[in-house]
């Protein structure tokens, strides 16, 4: 693999924050235990993956009143609420070999659809653990206003 040094060096700054920021998750689904992993990471491993991977990929799982609502949301997010993400998953097939970052409002919202993406063949999605709410919380920032984006062609 050759890649532009900067490349690398994000690609190694990407795959070295995941490493360290993971968890395994376990969810329990319809009175059986069923193992679910997927990789969980604070919001300033968020915040350092999208400040070092400006093309990395935002989901924002809230429902579009929340979303463009007074909280605000993260910035470059697009929003695909969990509602619709089963009948969005064709959107997003050709990320199914590439990391990208998932949020909500640190309900239960957020396993859920990591639930589903990884039962759908995504290898690498990212939950922001405690959502929106935590990243506010902790200082960082977010922006207001529409930039929903519906069509199929996602970033």
């Amino acid at each position: 693999m050759n890649l532009h040094p900067f490349k690398r060096a994000a690609a190694v700054v990407l795959a070295a924050s995941l490493a360290c920021a993971c968890m395994t998750t376990h969810t329990e689904r319809h009175g059986k235990k069923t193992k679910v992993d997927f990789k969980v990471v604070e919001p300033a491993v968020a915040f350092s993956l999208l400040r070092d991977n400006v093309n990395l990929l935002i989901i924002d799982l809230r429902p579009l009143q929340a979303y463009v609502g007074p909280d605000g949301h993260l910035n470059g997010a697009v929003n695909i609420p969990l509602a619709d993400l089963p009948d969005r998953l064709s959107d997003l097939r050709r990320l199914r070999n590439r990391t990208f970052l998932v949020y909500c409002d640190g309900s239960d919202c957020g396993p859920r659809a990591m639930e589903l993406l990884r039962s759908h063949g995504f290898e690498f999605p990212v939950l922001m653990d405690g959502g929106l709410s935590r990243w506010k919380k902790e200082g960082f920032g977010v922006v207001y206003g529409p930039n929903r984006h519906d069509g199929p062609n996602l970033p």
